[in-house]
């Protein structure tokens, strides 16, 4: 007998309360790619997949180009950085938060103290 998945129901860690849903519309807005169920709780499974995995749908975790090629979806695009190669990551990777961080460094707003720091040298 088959599980019907939406019939179980959904645990508690894997139903973002307000705060996180006001979050993760946040994050989206900033990294478009984050418009993902793999990243509103990138946390709640069980370990992260390697990029020479698949994912449970039988969807590469890696897929390797040179260049952005446009948005895939559950997927960031990354490239190519010390011993990772250029390609798209998808957001159940590890690899795929590497993009994220610098992503974020790059949008985040610079801090008022560092600027008046600066301006006083």
């Amino acid at each position: 007998m088959e599980d019907d998945k939406e019939s179980q129901p959904v645990p508690h860690y894997l139903r973002p309360n307000g705060l996180q849903r006001e979050m993760n519309e946040k994050m989206a807005e900033l990294i478009p790619e984050l418009d993902s169920e793999y990243a509103r709780t990138p946390m709640a499974r069980s370990r992260w997949k390697e990029p020479s995995e698949k994912n449970d749908d039988g969807t590469p975790c890696f897929i390797l180009a040179d260049r952005e090629g446009g948005k895939r979806k559950d997927y960031i695009w990354m490239p190519q950085r010390k011993d990772l190669a250029a390609g798209y990551y998808h957001l159940g990777t590890q690899e795929a938060y590497i993009q994220v961080n610098m992503l974020l460094r790059r949008k985040r707003p610079h801090r008022l103290c560092c600027r008046r720091k600066n301006e006083l040298m």
